[in-house]
C-alpha cells in the first residue's frame, strides 16, 4: 500500500503543498488523493494534509514533516 497523501484540491490548501514538497525532497514515492475521493480511514485527523502509511493513518503536516526527516 505504501506512503499515500490525502490533500484537497479546491480550495486550494497551501499546508497540503507543503507536505508534498516534504516528501518530493525525501525522494519518498507517495500518492496524492483528494479528500473527496479517499475511502480509507482517516484515524479522526481533521487537518490537511493526512499521512497514511501502509493504511494507517499517522498524522498531519508535522508529522509529515518528521516522516520525511527520519527517511532521508
Amino acid at each position: 500500500m505504501g506512503v499515500v497523501l490525502v490533500t484537497r484540491k479546491t480550495p486550494y490548501c497551501s499546508q497540503c503543498d507543503i507536505g508534498k514538497r516534504y516528501l518530493e525532497r525525501a525522494e519518498i514515492p507517495f500518492e496524492m488523493v483528494d479528500i473527496t475521493e479517499y475511502e480509507g480511514d482517516l484515524g479522526g485527523i481533521k487537518s490537511l494534509p493526512i499521512l497514511i502509511i501502509d493504511g494507517n493513518p499517522v498524522g498531519s503536516l508535522e508529522e509529515v514533516r518528521n516522516y520525511a526527516r527520519n527517511i532521508v
